[in-house]
């Protein structure tokens, strides 16, 4: 017995050597928390609740070991993140990790093939364990909408990211269905936090920006009786037929830079972002704030998420000069599992 549980071991081979042997390990009904020492040395968070079975065999034939080690955990819950500890496997999403892999019914179901040979230098049981166990963590971390997806009928391909336009206000009706999805899921389990970071390549907003500038500025020249400050939907739909490679057009912007004196040079791109490409990065960080309330105002009002079960962020302008996509980054976390 182990504590409450229980450990059944049959061990076939000789004591003087493990060249050759074979090893059945059984154990039922362990405490998970029993564990939690070690387990906070290795992945700097604790285990406070679960219940462990396992089933393990280890063969070893002249050297060569294969092993499976079948883990059945009932509700397993890890604590927060001790952020003070500096433990080899801290950025291991353990909590993530074993957060998705469990099911509305508590249950959770890890196998851990392992092989190697044991004469080897580099072989240790322990280390092709833990390898194991973090290579699977790593890969559900990375891809959970796969794994949640798949329970509730979703498809999780593509919903890692959502390509946007640096100067777009509103969603069109596919990112909404795209939410709706995420939101899905998201609401399948009550401590996953949703998290976007918007990531936009700096030098194409600015230019894209300042081309719709410049398309707005030449369409009010041909209609001074719009109201600049009143652009209808009409109006909208007008702006997106200029033509701003017309010979109208560049010779509307020539006049503009002319006026301020800057430089008629280069292409119609490079024209644009002389003459409007000053106000271009305020609007860029208008129209990042804006998405950004969008998401927020869908999901807490539309779909009934509450503020703290969102995180969006947006990259600062020193990381957007360095980004080659525009597109909102979407994960998922659990509380007290942020690196």
């Amino acid at each position: 017995n182990v504590g409450k549980g229980d450990l059944n071991v049959n061990y076939e081979g000789t004591l003087n050597s493990i060249s050759n042997m074979n090893l059945v390990v059984k154990m039922k009904n362990i405490q998970m928390k029993d564990f939690s020492p070690y387990v906070k040395n290795m992945f700097s968070c604790p285990l406070t609740n679960g219940t462990l079975a396992l089933k393990s065999q280890t063969k070893i034939t002249n050297n060569n070991l294969k092993g499976i080690n079948k883990l059945d955990l009932f509700d397993p819950q890890v604590g927060k993140k001790d952020r003070k500890l500096n433990t080899e496997y801290q950025k291991i999403p353990l909590k993530l990790g074993i957060y998705v892999i469990t099911d509305k019914d508590k249950k959770a179901v890890l196998d851990l093939p392992v092989s190697g040979n044991i004469n080897s230098p580099e072989f240790s049981y322990k280390k092709l364990i833990i390898k194991t166990l973090c290579n699977l963590l790593v890969k559900v971390a990375e891809a959970p909408f796969n794994m949640l997806g798949k329970a509730l009928g979703i498809s999780g391909d593509g919903l890692q990211s959502m390509d946007i336009t640096s100067y777009q206000r509103d969603f069109s009706s596919e990112q909404y269905a795209k939410l709706t999805l995420l939101a899905k899921i998201a609401k399948s389990k009550p401590q996953m936090i949703l998290c976007f970071e918007q990531q936009i390549e700096y030098d194409k907003a600015i230019k894209d920006i300042s081309m719709n500038e410049l398309r707005k500025h030449y369409y009010l020249s041909l209609h001074p009786e719009i109201d600049k400050t009143k652009i209808d939907l009409i109006n909208k739909e007008d702006l997106k037929n200029v033509d701003e490679k017309s010979e109208e057009c560049k010779t509307f912007i020539n006049n503009e830079l002319k006026a301020k004196n800057l430089s008629t040079s280069g292409s119609i791109e490079e024209k644009a972002v002389r003459l409007y490409g000053n106000n271009a990065e305020e609007k860029l960080i208008s129209y990042c704030q804006t998405r950004n309330e969008k998401l927020t105002s869908y999901f807490t009002t539309k779909e009934g998420l509450t503020a703290n079960r969102l995180k969006i962020t947006t990259m600062t302008i020193d990381q957007m000069k360095n980004e080659d996509k525009t597109q909102y980054k979407i994960s998922l976390s659990v509380k007290g599992d942020e690196n």
